[in-house]
């Protein structure tokens, strides 16, 4: 099995890929959206990402970019393959946290002020 990599806020690269996978298998069958930007703080004790008031515009626009644009593109380009074939699957995976806030008590750090809590 062959991997196929590019950027899915780029619909031309998502259509290079498309004639790719059907160069060599012939049809698209399945598309799961799971990308994702990495949320995680990387430096530890770093309140840059952590924190909405610290959050920039720039990551936030990668984000949207991503998870948002991204799914949609992936979903015109190879769910209109599956749509013209008259079959197939779309996937749409989500973090639960869309539709529940996070308890932020689990992620206090003992000893740190309140507004410098991740």
């Amino acid at each position: 099995m062959q991997c196929h990599t590019c950027d899915i806020t780029d619909e031309s690269a998502l259509q290079r890929v498309l004639a790719l996978v059907l160069a060599e298998y012939g049809r698209v069958d399945v598309l799961v959206n799971n990308a994702a930007n990495n949320p995680r703080v990387e430096v530890s004790g770093s309140l840059a990402n952590s924190r909405l008031e610290n959050y920039s515009l720039d990551a936030w626009q990668a984000d949207l970019a991503v998870g948002l644009t991204g799914a949609m593109l992936c979903s015109r380009v190879f769910g209109g393959e599956m749509a013209r074939r008259g079959k197939g699957v779309i996937v749409n995976i989500a973090s639960d946290l869309a539709l529940i806030g996070p308890d932020q008590r689990l992620y206090a750090i003992d000893g740190r002020a309140h507004d410098e809590q991740p």
